[in-house]
């Protein structure tokens, strides 16, 4: 088979769901901007559940970081992951970010 060709038409597709809807949707966050000042070359998005878990804070917050900072924080320990995955031909890039949880004055291990 041609590289070119495509095994599946249109007939084939049940139902797509495209990242702009899913942004519009709430389902996703686009980070798009503070992940090229951390490094990353490509359009990126969190879902609605990791901003909520390891950016959002409550709105009368006033602690030492916002969440910009956050975001920044998450996103430069995500590109050093995956850097380091690369360096050691590693096929996946996991890692696990401990976050303050605010609201539980606790920190909890965030698995990305």
């Amino acid at each position: 088979m041609d590289s070119g060709d495509n095994i599946f038409s249109e007939d084939d597709l049940i139902h797509s769901y495209t990242r702009a809807q899913a942004i519009a949707d709430g389902e996703l966050v686009d980070v798009t901007g503070s992940a090229i000042d951390a490094g990353f070359r490509y359009h990126t998005a969190l879902t609605n559940a990791a901003w909520e878990t390891a950016i959002a804070l409550p709105k009368d917050y006033e602690g030492p970081l916002d969440e910009i900072q956050r975001l920044m924080a998450l996103l430069k320990a995500a590109y050093n992951g995956i850097h380091r995955a690369a360096e050691k031909k590693y096929d996946t890039a996991p890692f696990a970010l401990e976050v303050y949880n605010v609201e539980r004055k606790a920190n909890d291990i965030v698995s990305l």
